[in-house]
Parts: C-alpha cells; structure tokens; sequence
C-alpha cells in the first residue's frame, strides 16, 4: 500500500501566508466512517447489556462476578469471530459465509 500524499489544493493560500487547503483520500472518509460506526454499535451493545444483565443474573442464577464474565466473553467471541470472518468468507464466499 502506498503512503498518503496530500495534495495542496490552492497555490496562492500558500504564497499569501494563509494556512493552505489539502484534499483527503477517500479511505480516510471510509476509515472514519468505520470508526464511527463501531463507537455507535459498542454503545448500542453496552445499552443493552446494561438492561439486561439483572433479568440474566436472576434467570441464569449468576452472581456479579460471573455476569461479569458473561458480558465480557460477550467480546471476545466478536474478537474471534471478526478474526475468522475473513478466512471463512475466502474459502466459502460472501452468500455461503452468512450461513456459518
């Protein structure tokens, strides 16, 4: 992969002293749109957690330190499974990956 290279976009700014305009590569716009993404699902996950942990405590007959640990293996599954998404979806393809 090559490096990012920044284009100025506007000589004069530069020549006149004013701080110059540079134009962004696509994929930081895709970067930062995963990024925000992920913060978005990671509060969504925490929110239900959060509501649902005393109807698991009770249900699972669990204490707090093992709901803790039951939260918490929660993302470390994700880890794995984002980790053998991409080996999966190589030897299967994308349609046939969703079914595992």
């Amino acid at each position: 992969m090559q490096g990012v290279k920044l284009q100025p976009v506007e000589t004069s700014d530069i020549q006149s002293g004013s701080p110059a305009q540079y134009s962004l590569p696509w994929r930081v716009y895709i970067v930062a749109g995963c990024a925000a993404l992920n913060s978005v699902n990671l509060g969504f996950a925490v929110g239900i957690n959060a509501a649902v942990g005393p109807e698991l405590e009770v249900d699972l007959e669990l204490d707090h330190a093992h709901l803790e640990i039951f939260i918490a293996s929660q993302a470390g599954f994700s880890i794995l499974g984002a980790l053998a998404a991409s080996p999966i979806s190589d030897r299967l393809g994308r349609w046939r990956a969703f079914a595992v």
